[in-house]
């Protein structure tokens, strides 16, 4: 396990400023969703999310864009690449490790290190705020950033703080995962995000 580890943060580090080819974080983003790491499915596809219309759903419900709702999933994310659901507000999506293996949550460990080079990425972009998604994420970004405020990805406040990256301020948000968790009225989260200016 650790040589499989020590083999995974070699590799990160060499892909450092190229955290995930996948990842789509455009210049000046309003909002930047961040999950921990791509599925298998989403790296055969090419595309994050692509495996179901869950998350594109709950964007949808919460006030992101409207209208897509017949859009097959593996078409979503080229369309949001492409710029083509930036409605109101310009929208990255990212994942926060690289490919790996490991598809259980609870099973892949992030480092400080991880977390601290995506945050330096997304500040060179001038992202404006970035909503992690799932308690792993936030878990991992209030421990590199003891500043961030977490205790339950079910918090109604979920507005963790801000970190400062030189003169750039990024707000940062815990959101549940769109899908496989039960908690209720997730897009309440997502809404909260989107109307924080």
């Amino acid at each position: 396990m650790l040589a499989t580890f020590s083999k995974m943060r070699i590799e990160y580090t060499r892909n450092i400023k190229n955290l995930n080819a996948m990842n789509h974080i455009p210049q000046d983003a309003d909002v930047l969703f961040t999950g921990l790491n791509p599925t298998q499915q989403a790296l055969r596809d090419g595309a994050l999310f692509s495996h179901d219309r869950s998350f594109w759903n709950l964007l949808e419900r919460a006030g992101f864009y409207a209208g897509t709702g017949n859009i097959p999933a593996a078409e979503m994310y080229p369309l949001l690449v492409a710029g083509k659901l930036d409605e109101h507000l310009k929208i990255g999506l990212a994942d926060l490790l690289p490919h790996i293996d490991e598809q259980h949550a609870e099973n892949v460990r992030v480092e400080p290190e991880f977390v601290h080079a995506y945050v330096q990425e997304a500040a060179q972009k001038k992202v404006k705020r970035i909503g992690l998604m799932g308690d792993k994420v936030a878990r991992a970004f209030a421990k590199a950033y003891p500043q961030l405020t977490y205790n339950s990805i079910q918090d109604k406040n979920n507005c963790m703080g801000k970190i400062m990256v030189g003169n750039h301020a990024i707000i940062f948000f815990s959101l549940p995962f769109p899908n496989n968790n039960s908690i209720p009225n997730k897009e309440a989260y997502y809404t909260i995000l989107k109307n924080n200016n």
